[in-house]
């Protein structure tokens, strides 16, 4: 997803779901979820930007980790 494009939200529910295993907390993909519904563009990007970081840190990902590098 980059700034400015709409939310798939089925692809997104997807996905989280199959990041739950991997995750030992629920949180950063409970409050993804809230973020992609968000009503509001800045806020809805700042949140998910968050909650990214929480998911890559319970997935143990290196800093800087993108999908391009894996």
């Amino acid at each position: 997803m980059r700034e400015g494009e709409p939310v798939d939200l089925p692809a997104i529910r997807d996905a989280l779901r199959a990041l739950k295993d991997g995750c030992h907390e629920r949180w950063p993909l409970d409050q993804f979820w809230v973020a992609a519904n968000w009503g509001k563009k800045i806020g809805r990007w700042q949140n998910l930007s968050a909650s990214l970081n929480g998911i890559q840190l319970q997935l143990g990902l290196p800093a800087g980790w993108e999908p391009s590098n894996w």
